[in-house]
Parts: C-alpha cells; sequence; structure tokens
C-alpha cells in the first residue's frame, strides 16, 4: 500500500509547527543547521548478451536539508526536514527502467522528474534520543541506499541512548521504505522473484559496547516480521601507528 507513508509524516510537521509558535526557544534556532547539496550523477550500465538492451540516465538533483536545534524543556524536542527533488537531463534508454529513476507504466517510459521530502521529530533526555518520522539508519540490520540519484529513506521510530558508560543501545520499528528509485512510501517487502511478501514492519536492537581504547564489540538483531530474522556479531580492534590506522573486525 502506497502512500500512508508520507501522509503519517503530515501531522507530525503540523504538531511540531504548533510546538514552536507556543513555545519561542532560543536555542532551538541558534543550534540549527541548513544545507543544500547538488548532485549531478551519470548512470549507464551496459550488458555484454546482445539480446539485452543498456540502462542508465543522466540527472541532477537538488536536495535542501535542515536539522533543528533542541528546545530548553526538560525533555528537549526538536524537528528535522528533508526536501529533494531530481530531473533527467537526456532522455537516453527512457523506455527502460533503471532502478534510477521512477517507471511510468502508462507511458512505459522513466519519468521527467520527482521528488521526495521527510519530517522527522526527535525528542532528547540526557543521552537518550528518540526519532519518529522519516529515518536515515546507518547500522548492520538496516542501511540507506546512496548509491542511485536520490537516497532511500524510511518511516518508523528510532531510539539511541548513550546512558550507561561505554555502551550504547539502538532499537527501532521500522513500518515503510521510500526507495531510491520511487516517490512514495510503501511497505517493506521481500525483493524476489514470484510473489511479492510484504511485512508490517522491521524491528532492531543493537548494542555497541567498548571494552577497551582499542577493543570494542558489536551484536545486533533484527526481524523483518513474517519473514526472516538477522543476528550479527562484531569484534573490532584498533590501533594507530603514527599516521595510519590499523583496523581488524570479525563479523558472524
Amino acid at each position: 500500500m502506497k502512500g500512508s507513508g508520507i501522509l503519517k509524516q503530515i501531522p507530525l510537521g503540523i504538531m511540531m509547527s504548533i510546538l514552536i509558535s507556543t513555545h519561542t526557544h532560543a536555542e532551538f534556532f541558534q543550534d540549527d543547521k541548513f544545507k543544500i547539496d547538488l548532485r549531478n550523477f551519470y548512470f549507464e550500465r551496459t550488458f555484454s548478451n546482445p539480446q539485452s538492451h543498456d540502462l542508465g540516465s543522466w540527472s541532477q538533483s537538488i536536495n535542501a536539508l535542515y536539522q533543528s536545534g533542541y528546545t530548553d524543556t526538560a525533555i528537549q524536542m526538536g524537528t528535522d526536514f528533508s526536501l529533494r527533488y531530481a530531473f533527467r537531463l537526456n532522455d537516453k534508454n527512457e523506455q527502460l527502467s533503471d532502478t534510477n529513476f521512477p517507471y511510468d507504466t502508462q507511458d512505459n517510459k522513466l519519468k521527467e522528474s520527482y521528488g521526495k521530502y521527510g519530517v522527522t521529530l526527535k525528542f532528547k533526555y540526557k543521552d537518550t534520543e528518540l526519532k519518529v518520522g522519516e529515518l536515515n539508519p546507518k547500522n548492520p540490520i538496516v542501511f540507506i541506499d546512496t548509491s542511485r540519484q536520490l537516497p532511500t529513506s524510511y518511516a518508523g521510530v528510532m531510539l539511541e541512548s548513550k546512558e550507561i558508560k561505554n555502551l550504547n543501545i539502538n532499537m527501532g520499528r521500522i513500518t515503510h521504505i521510500n526507495a531510491r528509485n520511487d516517490d512514495q512510501y510503501e511497505k517493506l517487502s521481500l525483493l524476489r522473484s514470484g510473489p511479492r511478501y510484504e511485512s508490517d514492519g522491521l524491528n532492531f536492537i543493537g548494542l555497541d559496547y567498548k571494552f577497551s581504547e582499542y577493543f570494542s564489540g558489536s551484536y545486533w538483531f533484527g526481524q523483518l516480521e513474517d519473514i526472516y530474522q538477522q543476528n550479527y556479531l562484531g569484534l573490532a580492534y584498533t590501533k594507530q601507528f603514527e599516521q595510519s590506522k590499523w583496523l581488524c573486525c570479525t563479523k558472524i
């Protein structure tokens, strides 16, 4: 079911606007960050098999990203916004889906342009932070894909806590995905040939512990409901040799 992830973000943005208008907090704006990224992207995939058609496109994107500071309340509050837009610069291979731009099945060609946006509410208490809305996770269980013009993003809730010394705890639930070549959110699913297997959500928890200055370990668990479970175990040893760094790690 497409679109539900975006619809869930609309009331979040309205809620945050009300919070800002009724509570004026200097830190919210003093510590904010805003940036615009421009990306010119040429993507081409050629095949040696003469029966296969080459894929690819040339495009330009504009990415506007805003990160607020936090209010000075007991439970600190903030909000992040993202607005992304991409357009094609040529019509080469536009009749074939290239996994870079959305494909219009009615016109049988790549769309000329597309965009996506996200809203994230964030709450912070001491060294614990909760994020609700658009998520851009980078961990062993789930990771955003930046290999195409516009990145993948997710919708859900994620908590990170550093209350315990040397221990970083992460947990969350992701319910929808906005794929790299799509402008709408949809449920998570298993990518395979044949029937489409959808899931109501991905649950995960991760523990990262620093045993010493050089040695650290990680354990992560993920469950894509009704589809699969995943375990990750990592050990890392890092040693600095003058100007170079040596890293050794084991992952299971």
